[in-house]
């Protein structure tokens, strides 16, 4: 039986680290990867991948979303428990991989696709993989062995990244990027299953899914809700646009995600533990919450602006001049992502508290801001780059939406925090100014792209250092203390 415990601060710092490292390292890996195949590849190419990845994120959510997050904040877990929860996540996989094949032939005629088939059908045997996962990812995650996940996941990225890249060179063709996808999850899934031991069955216990199945169902629907919400525009883009748009508009969003949600990631994924053992303290809850938001936006909000400014020569160097097109959707996608993790935090810290139905009202708010855009936008055929801003703007009334939920949930000080925030705001506005003059002088644009870099890490450290920064300092004792 796994049950849950108060987690001290030493603790989940030291284990933070380790995701932390999961996430840009491992992560980092896949990034370089993705980057040297972008540079081989044409935009259409990603934006198959794209629609391929819509239907196949759909049935990992279906498979594993709300069981998983259900064990990770249950106190007490059985061995019944976790083999149910393999039992159902590989009945779902088997059901949506037979929907997805039998479909595939018609989802490519509707998108006048005919490769994208085949892709889907490949791509979809991944879903066999992801129920095998779902429970030792869950035991990681509750027993926090980030330094387990953080060894598996590079093994994977290097070894599918090697794979990926090999077939980009010899057949510059979408089947690059299906090939390291479906190896980094078939070879992860092979280290997670020989680096945690775990007792299951395929056993269904019918005690485990009445006490898993309410819980679940609630975050299930919050997250089919939220996927609604991020997939809508792609499928629409892919259809009323081009894939080749389609793929400058996930190709613009890709660096800010990774950098954003990485970096999130690294932190909720050590605190939603630590927010189910203060569900009932109110007190303490809300200063662990506080520190959470405090933390990720002064690593968040910096790079995020910095990402916006840099945009054009990131892309030139990194992607080459073809890319060029996805700037502008980036420097949206940027303000997007800077309002992402604030909201992914509130949802975790209702989710540890029970609160499931609030992520509900909040994506269904979003949803219907969504579908009024959509009705405007598309009827007036507008911009790939005007649709990018709207969602951006969405996002940050949704955020709003959820703050306030979250102070009559908890008793959250919304203005405090506010305040907790205004020297990384004054910080990065003056690291923006520097980099702003820096980006006038007339060299060479990766020597230009570094001295931004040296420059807009010195004002941003250097001001906070002068504003007093808590979050600077918060930020430098986690570092003291992982040592």
């Amino acid at each position: 039986m796994s049950n849950i415990e108060p987690v001290n601060k030493k603790t989940a710092v030291k284990n933070s680290i380790w995701k932390l490292l999961e996430s840009f390292l491992s992560k980092g890996i896949s990034m370089i990867v993705t980057i040297v195949i972008a540079r081989l590849l044409l935009p259409e190419a990603y934006g198959v991948i794209a629609l391929t990845n819509v239907y196949i994120h759909l049935s990992d959510i279906l498979i594993q979303a709300g069981f998983s997050t259900a064990l990770i904040r249950k106190k007490n877990v059985t061995n019944d428990d976790y083999s149910t929860v393999l039992g159902l996540s590989l009945l779902s996989a088997i059901f949506l991989y037979s929907l997805i094949f039998v479909l595939s032939p018609t989802i490519a005629n509707i998108y006048e696709t005919p490769v994208l088939s085949p892709v889907l059908r490949v791509v979809s045997i991944s879903l066999f993989s992801q129920a095998f996962g779902a429970v030792r990812t869950s035991v990681i995650t509750r027993e926090m062995k980030f330094k387990v996940l953080f060894i598996c996941t590079v093994i994977s990225n290097i070894i599918s990244g090697l794979i990926g890249i090999t077939i980009a060179i010899t057949n510059a063709t979408v089947w690059a990027l299906v090939a390291q996808q479906l190896s980094q999850q078939f070879i992860l899934t092979i280290a997670l299953y020989i680096a945690i031991k775990i007792h299951i069955s395929l056993k269904i216990s019918r005690q485990s899914i009445k006490e898993l199945l309410k819980p679940s169902m609630k975050i299930l629907t919050s997250s089919f809700l939220s996927f609604a919400g991020d997939s809508l525009f792609s499928l629409a883009i892919g259809k009323v646009y081009s894939l080749e748009q389609l793929g400058y508009y996930e190709k613009g969003g890709q660096l800010p995600r990774q950098f954003s949600l990485y970096t999130f990631s690294a932190v909720s994924s050590v605190f939603l533990p630590i927010f189910a053992s203060y569900q009932d303290d109110n007190n303490k809850l809300n200063d662990v919450f506080s520190r959470v938001i405090s933390v990720s936006c002064y690593v968040i909000f910096p790079l995020m602006a910095f990402l916006s400014m840099t945009a054009t020569p990131v892309i030139t160097l990194l992607l080459t001049e073809k890319w060029l097109p996805a700037v502008p959707i980036l420097r949206w996608s940027c303000l997007y992502y800077l309002a992402t993790p604030i909201l992914l935090a509130h949802v975790q810290l209702h989710f540890a508290i029970g609160k499931n139905e609030t992520r509900i009202k909040a994506e269904i708010f979003r949803i219907v801001l969504m579908l009024i855009a959509f009705a405007i936008l598309f009827y007036f055929n507008a911009s790939i780059i005007v649709i990018t801003a709207a969602l951006s703007i969405i996002q940050f009334i949704v955020v709003l939406f959820i703050t306030y939920e979250t102070k009559k949930a908890t008793g959250y000080k919304v203005i405090s925090s506010i305040k907790d925030l205004v020297p990384t705001l004054i910080s990065t506005i003056l690291m923006c100014i520097a980099v702003f003059f820096i980006s006038r002088l007339n060299i060479g644009v990766l020597v230009l792209l570094i001295i931004e870099i040296l420059v807009g890490m010195i004002v941003y450290f250097s001001s906070s250092l002068f504003l007093k920064n808590k979050a600077l300092s918060e930020f430098l004792h986690i570092i003291r203390i992982s040592k």
